[in-house]
């Protein structure tokens, strides 16, 4: 698969679960080409759907087993670059459940696909399943962020998605590049799609609250933790990886329990009373940084409080 470059560097560095991702499968491929022999280890590995219940381990274990250098390349290219923000978004171990399980979800289709005489057959290994499940997310959450395609042609991010999907589709029906599990790939996708969009998915994990894109509550008592690109069109260098956050974060909290009282404390401004809440609080930080260009529109405090928020928000499991 190809991998896209984004144009902004991603100020958070490696998450967790992505720099162990990253360390599990170079380490396995390193292996493959020093120790073990290369058809060694798919033939213990690789998942084909033949005998799947005595190989069980195998719609798992696939997704760390690339067949060459650019295969695995350009995956952990992708996972480099989508990644972080997302498991920041979801947390460390939602996140390693949708990366596996969107594995799942491509082993699944590939299989289900070459059970009815569809091109593209064989084992089925490599990480492409998951990690385009991670790029949608991405997508589904920040849908407007610009990615240089190849380094070149820019590109929002929705559009690079579904183009490579459509790609993948009409590869997989036709059997071009017939060594390319295409349909893992759809399934990959499909299945993300699934746990972040359905509401009957919530329990599989409670994905679908970090992205909704406003609440649905009076004006008056909840945050307006509407994100800016849904505001007005975003401006070069103004969105921000800390105000997505409390953005993020503020829409998952409005959408589980009512405003929390804060003790009382400093005025920030001389707009916010003393004993506001954190909702009342949040929607004036927020309603300054709509107009005054983001977060280089709040004072040094205000910055440092919209920290607090962020930090209560995640001490509260949100």
């Amino acid at each position: 698969m190809s991998s896209p470059i984004a144009e902004e560097q991603n100020p958070v560095g490696l998450t967790p679960a992505v720099q162990w991702l990253l360390v599990a499968n170079v380490a396995i491929y390193f292996l493959q080409q020093t120790v073990v022999r290369p058809d060694d280890m798919v033939g213990m590995f690789a998942f084909t759907g033949v005998n799947a219940m005595q190989r069980w381990w195998t719609p798992i274990t696939y997704q760390f087993v690339h067949g060459d250098i650019w295969h695995i390349l350009f995956n952990m290219i992708a996972l480099w670059q989508f990644g972080p923000r997302v498991e920041r978004l979801f947390g460390t171990s939602r996140f390693v459940r949708y990366y596996l399980v969107c594995g799942l979800g491509g082993a699944l289709m590939h299989y289900a696909w070459t059970s009815i005489g569809g091109a593209n057959g064989g084992a089925l290994i490599g990480a492409s399943a998951a990690v385009i499940g991670v790029m949608y997310a991405f997508a589904h959450a920040w849908p407007r962020t610009m990615l240089l395609f190849f380094g070149v042609i820019p590109m929002q991010v929705r559009w690079y998605v579904f183009g490579f999907t459509a790609i993948s589709v009409v590869f997989g029906v036709t059997g071009t590049q017939g060594s390319v599990a295409h349909f893992a790939h759809v399934g990959g996708l499909l299945t993300g799609m699934l746990l972040v969009r359905l509401p009957s998915a919530r329990k599989l994990g409670t994905w679908q609250d970090r992205f909704n894109q406003a609440p649905e509550l009076p004006e008056d008592d909840t945050p307006r933790a509407v994100p800016r690109s849904a505001m007005r069109p975003p401006r070069s260098g103004e969105a921000t990886d800390a105000a997505d956050d409390v953005v993020a974060r503020s829409n998952a909290l409005v959408q589980r329990r009512p405003p929390t009282a804060l003790p009382q404390r400093p005025a920030v401004t001389a707009a916010v009373a003393p004993a506001q809440t954190a909702t009342e609080e949040l929607n004036t930080l927020l309603d300054k940084m709509s107009n005054g260009g983001g977060k280089a529109g709040l004072t040094t405090r205000e910055q440092e409080r919209l920290q607090e928020l962020a930090e209560l928000l995640r001490s509260q499991g949100r």
